[in-house]
């Protein structure tokens, strides 16, 4: 799977201590993902989803396309192969345009922290989807909130074994050796970096040219 990760580190602390610029490599991650989610076709794992109310919806972005689900007297489905995202010079808002022969649908990801109005649950995106369908004159508004989905394989410690294709020893961290846990249900990260500790949050998008290959 090709992806694309960008921590975001909520203190990093530096005391002066010396970094070595290498290339590096860590342990394997124990296998914790079920034989169900393995057999999984990579391009159904869903990596975004959304949802909100009055009226219900969900949106649900995966390798494969786009689903988004709303309710009148029954739930409909609208369904649309994926297009690559329209950035504009705010870094933190993402659009989608997506025309087939059903209809139109508009997505406006923005990262800003949303507060479910049923739940009080928080996420880190507030999402606006437009919808029209067929001949329809007028786009139908949904607004929600929504948030990336960590692949759960990451989920572990990961200790740093080799640096510069070589193995690590006790004379290279003396302190001991770096490593980083990675909770993928919470959405945060701690580590050691050799000689400080170091933790925050993360957050996980995928890349239009990744998900267009």
């Amino acid at each position: 799977m090709k992806a694309a990760f960008l921590f975001v580190i909520l203190p990093w602390i530096v005391l002066g201590c010396n970094a070595a610029k290498t290339t590096s490599t860590v342990k394997e991650p124990t296998d914790i993902v079920s034989s169900s989610r393995q057999a999984l076709n990579q391009d159904q794992i869903i990596y975004f989803r959304a949802a909100g109310n009055e009226p219900f919806w969900s949106l649900k972005i995966s390798h494969s396309g786009f689903q988004f689900s709303y309710f009148t007297s029954k739930i409909q489905t609208f369904n649309a192969p994926l297009v690559a995202p329209i950035t504009g010079q705010d870094a933190n808002v993402k659009r989608y345009r997506i025309v087939t022969e059903s209809g139109q649908m508009n997505i406006q990801i923005i990262q800003n922290d949303c507060k479910d109005s049923m739940t009080g649950v928080l996420s880190p995106y507030t999402v606006e989807v437009e919808l029209k369908l067929g001949t329809a004159p007028i786009f139908i508004t949904y607004k929600g909130c929504g948030e990336y989905i960590t692949d759960a394989r990451l989920h572990d410690t990961w200790i740093l074994e080799t640096m510069n294709r070589k193995p690590i020893g006790n004379d290279d961290f003396s302190m001991g050796f770096p490593r980083l846990e990675i909770n993928t249900k919470s959405n945060h990260f701690y580590g050691f970096a050799g000689c400080n500790g170091m933790s925050g949050k993360r957050i996980f998008e995928k890349k239009c040219c990744d998900l267009l290959r």
